[in-house]
C-alpha cells in the first residue's frame, strides 16, 4: 500500500495527491458496509461521513483556485460520497489526479478564505487572506487527523490500514529520528 508518508514530495500539491493516494489503498479494502457503519464510541460517526468530509476540503481548495475565493462553509456534503465506497475512490482518484498536475505558481493570486466560526446564524462568516499552497497544507494537514479518526473507528472492524495512515509526516520524522 502507498506510503505518503514515505514519498518524496516536491510541493504542497504532490503531498495532496500522495495523501489521496494513500486514501485510495485504504478504501481499496474496505466494503460499503463497513464504510457507512455507524460508531457510537464517535458521536455515532461513519467512516464515510469523515472521509467525504476530507473529500470535501480538498474539493474546495481546487474551486477556489479560479475564482480567488475559498468557502469551507459551503461544502457539497454528497451523501453519495459518505454511503459508496466506489464514489468515494472516483472522487478520490480525480482528486488526487488535478493536485498531481497542479504547479506552484511563485505570483499566483492570493485567496480570501471565508469560513463560519460561530454556529449563531446572525454571525457572519469571517474572512482572512491566504494562497492556494496555504489552503493545500491545510486541506492536506486536515486529511490527517481525519484519517487519524477513521483508523480509530475501523481498527476494531479489523480494517487493514497503509503504512502511516492517520500519523503526521512530523511525527513520522520525529518517530525515525529516535530509532
Amino acid at each position: 500500500m502507498p506510503d505518503s508518508q514515505n514519498t518524496t514530495v516536491d510541493s504542497c500539491f504532490d503531498a495532496a495527491a500522495a495523501l489521496l493516494l494513500q486514501g485510495e489503498a485504504f478504501l481499496q479494502g474496505v466494503s460499503d458496509s463497513q464504510y457507512c457503519r455507524s460508531v457510537p464510541e464517535v458521536f455515532d460517526a461513519t467512516i464515510g461521513g469523515h472521509y467525504r468530509h476530507v473529500l470535501d476540503h480538498f474539493q474546495i481548495v481546487l474551486e477556489a483556485r479560479p475564482s480567488g475565493v475559498v468557502r469551507y462553509h459551503h461544502r457539497e456534503r454528497e451523501r453519495e460520497l459518505e454511503t459508496s465506497v466506489d464514489r468515494a475512490l472516483e472522487r478520490t482518484r480525480n482528486l488526487a489526479q488535478r493536485f498531481s498536475e497542479m504547479e506552484f505558481e511563485p505570483n499566483s493570486a492570493p485567496l480570501e478564505v471565508h469560513d463560519t466560526l460561530s454556529a449563531d446564524p446572525e454571525d457572519p462568516p469571517q474572512s482572512c487572506a491566504s494562497s492556494i499552497e496555504r489552503e493545500t497544507l491545510y486541506a492536506v494537514h486536515h486529511a490527517v487527523h481525519h484519517f487519524a479518526l477513521i483508523r480509530v473507528m475501523g481498527g476494531p472492524m479489523g480494517l487493514r490500514f497503509p503504512e502511516g495512515f492517520g500519523v503526521a509526516a512530523s511525527t513520522r520524522r520525529h518517530q525515525r529520528a529516535g530509532r
